[in-house]
């Protein structure tokens, strides 16, 4: 498969050249005339294909990644997390529950329309109705009403006062007013960043063109590709090939020790921001008890799975408090103790009474699905070493793995004992916590049920000191661990690998490729 991915992938770019559009720029022209220069083109390599485009509806990393580069937030958070100005000019802030944001004047959207208050007001309002269905709504819930006082300007009067507005806010892509009558925006959206949608190829490829009247000036890049590669050696191999420039996490750890000794491509290294869990699902008949989750967790090996299986490009998990971030707290975790886990396991009633060497109660073995998708090697790595761990315990482990949509419809519907995956762009606990964890949440797929763990994260969004919010996140992580709700396993790292002829990009530990707008390629 990895073969002929790249042969089709040749192909295609054989094919553009032919037309002169190859990032190497085209052949000798007729009549020997002067070669014109190579096309500033960066091809990108995704790991998993977008559900949609259109910034209120996504929920995937992908189509941020493609949000980044055709649209524009209020604000935007760079490279220290620090919210700097983008579309709004400047704000303030007149008391707790009132924002105000002065909009940048002469703005355009792609079909040059004009960025005004109504379209921030609109994006908004749009996003947080129930009717339409926007899977990120609760994220929102706290903005009681949008005002658009006049052209440029835009007030949002909170219902409760919400410290991680900012960065939990307002870098949403704005669209225009007119979106919803637009055909086909969630393929082709229309927004005011420095790159304008040409074509969506579904499972193929997303072209984007230079958007030469950019309020921030034209890009030196005159296209950026995206390729869906769900395989991470056959994405790395692309770049390798040269049929790709750009690839980031997820990454297999040999091919990233491979890549940093080939002088042809730079490779950055960072903490990540983001975490990998086991989401064990409470209302399993297995799962339910919390005696044995707690068991359970006693057999993972946390210590193994960073230093050997990542090889270090990850770190042990203990909490979702993520480290190196403003509200990281040494909340304790489960030490790796099989043999505490037996006896805890034992207590819950799970012995093997039939000598089989699988432990059982009542009549029923102790029986575990462990899923993860199959797009990242890393993660399907994992849950077969949680497998082998299991296993060794006498716990009948089973081990589901899907591509992406197939796992994640599986996890939304409860079809899972536990799921094995992440979370990124963890700049605030607030999202993450409050939206999968929280009893009433939306995206608490799992069942968790904890009044005292909901009232430490509804009181700590309200919460604007930072010592105190910091205190109440650790508290309420505590519970997390004490439930087990989400296990953490990993504290991922952040690896980005490209060539080295690709000037001016700004690593950035949320993997965020705004700099492109920066980004030039050298001869």
């Amino acid at each position: 498969m990895k073969k002929v991915w790249i042969l089709c992938l040749a192909g295609i770019l054989m094919l553009a050249a032919a037309c002169g559009t190859a990032a190497t720029g085209g052949g000798e022209p007729a009549g020997g005339g002067t070669a014109p220069a190579a096309e500033q083109v960066l091809r990108f390599g995704l790991d998993v294909e977008p559900e949609t485009l259109d910034p209120r509806h996504s929920r995937d990393v992908s189509a941020l990644r493609v949000h980044e580069l055709c649209a524009d937030g209020l604000i935007q958070l760079n490279e220290k997390l620090e919210a700097k100005p983008s579309l709004a000019e400047s704000w303030e802030n007149p008391d707790e529950l009132t924002w105000i944001f002065y909009l940048r004047q002469g703005v355009k959207f792609h079909d040059g329309s004009d960025l005004t208050a109504e379209d921030v007001k609109y994006t908004y309002d749009t996003i947080r109705d129930p009717d339409f269905g926007a899977v990120y709504a609760a994220n929102y819930s706290s903005i009681q009403e949008v005002i658009a006082l006049d052209e440029y300007t835009v007030q949002f009067t909170l219902s409760e006062p919400y410290s991680p507005i900012l960065s939990n806010n307002m870098e949403l892509s704005i669209v225009p007013a007119e979106a919803d009558s637009i055909p086909d925006f969630a393929n082709k959206p229309i927004g005011t960043g420095p790159f304008k949608m040409v074509e969506w190829v579904k499972n193929e490829k997303i072209t984007l063109e230079a958007n030469p009247d950019y309020w921030e000036g034209a890009p030196a890049l005159q296209r950026v590709e995206f390729y869906t590669i769900p395989s991470n050696d056959t994405r790395v191999s692309a770049l390798e090939s040269g049929d790709v420039d750009f690839v980031h996490t997820p990454l297999t750890p040999q091919d990233v020790s491979r890549i940093k000794g080939d002088s042809r491509f730079q490779v950055d290294e960072m903490t990540g921001l983001g975490i990998t869990f086991a989401a064990f699902n409470h209302a399993s008949p297995v799962l339910a008890d919390k005696q044995t989750r707690v068991g359970l967790s006693h057999f993972l090996d946390k210590e193994i799975m960073a230093s050997e299986l990542s090889q270090g490009l990850e770190l042990p998990g203990q909490s979702v408090l993520v480290p190196n971030t403003w509200f990281y707290s040494d909340v304790p975790g489960f030490p790796f103790d099989p043999e505490k886990g037996k006896s805890l396991l034992a207590e819950a009633g799970w012995t093997d009474t039939d000598g089989d060497g699988l432990l059982d109660r009542d009549g029923q073995k102790l029986t575990v699905r462990i899923s993860t998708y199959t797009q990242d090697d890393l993660k399907m790595q994992y849950v077969e070493y949680m497998q082998n761990l299991f296993s060794q315990g006498g716990i009948d482990a089973q081990v589901v793995t899907n591509e992406w949509p197939t796992f994640i419809a599986d996890v939304q519907s409860g079809d899972y004992d536990i799921a094995v995956f992440g979370m990124l762009n963890l700049f605030d606990p607030d999202k993450y916590m409050y939206n999968y964890l929280r009893s009433t949440a939306g995206s608490n797929w799992g069942g968790f049920s904890s009044k005292e763990f909901d009232a430490l994260v509804e009181e700590a969004r309200t919460v604007s000191d930072e010592a105190q919010r910091r205190d109440l996140y650790a508290r309420a992580a505590a519970i997390n661990n004490e439930e087990v709700m989400h296990n953490v396993l990993v504290y991922q790292g952040y690896v980005a690998m490209y060539s080295s002829k690709i000037q001016g990009y700004v690593p950035h530990a949320r993997g965020s490729i705004r700099s492109f707008k920066n980004v030039s390629i050298s001869e």
